[in-house]
């Protein structure tokens, strides 16, 4: 039976594939076209964090730009671009497996 430790196992184990891969792109990779319009491989890149966005963050996006609040691709893609702008280059190499149910009890 898979448990929860199994599944963020997993997890974490394809985000650090992903962030391998990003890891070993050149500059120029970087900036390349994605296949999503108007998207570089770096906006996607930066994307690919934002499941870690606060849910106060998403409604400050949205207070700045409030004629973007029904287009939801538009926030999302505005977020990575700002997201990518404000990262290194290079993503960073830390990775996290939310702690298991045992921690958290055992912690309180």
């Amino acid at each position: 039976m898979l448990t929860d430790d199994h599944i963020w196992s997993a997890i974490d184990g394809q985000r650090g594939r992903v962030a391998d891969l990003l890891e070993s792109l050149t500059d120029e990779q970087w900036q390349h076209p994605s296949l999503c319009e108007g998207w570089t491989v770096r906006d996607v890149g930066a994307h690919l964090t934002l499941q870690q966005m606060t849910l106060a963050r998403a409604v400050r996006l949205v207070l700045r730009n409030p004629s973007h609040a029904l287009d939801v691709n538009r926030i999302i893609h505005e977020s990575s671009r700002r997201q990518a702008a404000a990262c290194p280059r290079r993503p960073s190499s830390r990775r996290s497996v939310p702690p298991s149910d045992s921690d958290a009890t055992t912690s309180a």
